[in-house]
Formats: structure tokens, C-alpha cells, sequence
């Protein structure tokens, strides 16, 4: 669930062995980007994510709900919640959502 960057552009720079929290790091050249702007429908604040269950679901916290995340090159994700353990240095996690979107459509 890396904030506000779709699976579309997540895919072409991480293989199946990364997982877990954590940071991906990668340079690139200035040339081989575009600045975008935020989107007129993104959000101003937080990763664009949004969780369904309304105000009960921001009050507790509750990551047991779909989301629906809005990214900053275009694209509208969704994802099942999906509870899964795994392996970690700091003991076993959970993650709710897989990587890759259950459905994705471009803006």
C-alpha cells in the first residue's frame, strides 16, 4: 500500500520477493520524469486511500474493510481485505490488503 502510487508503476520496479513493510528505494534522472499535478479529485491530505464503513471505520481505526485507493498518475484502485500473516524480524505480521489491486482502472 505504498501511498498515492499505483500498482500500474509499482509492478515495473519491484519483483514478487519484496514484502512486509518497509522502504523501496530507486533513483531516477530528472529527464525520465514528469511532474504532475495532484489531481482535481485526489485527496490534499494522507495517502489517498479511502476504507469503506463511514465514520465508524475512521473512529476505530478498523483496517478489517475494502478501501479504495486514488493515485497521483490516474488510477482508481480496489482492494479486498484480505487478512494475511507473515514472516517478519519483529515476529509474525499482518498485512490486510494484497499488493496488487483487486481491480484498477486508469482516470
Amino acid at each position: 500500500m505504498t501511498p498515492n502510487i499505483s500498482y500500474h508503476l509499482k509492478s515495473k520496479l519491484v519483483n514478487d520477493h519484496v514484502y512486509g513493510f518497509g522502504a523501496v528505494s530507486f533513483k531516477l534522472s530528472p529527464k525520465s520524469v514528469t511532474q504532475i499535478v495532484r489531481p482535481a479529485y485526489g485527496l490534499p491530505y494522507g495517502s489517498g486511500t479511502l476504507y469503506a464503513g463511514g465514520l465508524n471505520s475512521i473512529k476505530t481505526l478498523n483496517r478489517n474493510v475494502n478501501a479504495i485507493k486514488l493515485t497521483s498518475d490516474g488510477y482508481v484502485e480496489t482492494y479486498r481485505n484480505q487478512p494475511e500473516d507473515y514472516p517478519s524480524f519483529w515476529g509474525t505480521l499482518e498485512s490486510h490488503y494484497d499488493s496488487k489491486p483487486n481491480n484498477a482502472q486508469k482516470n
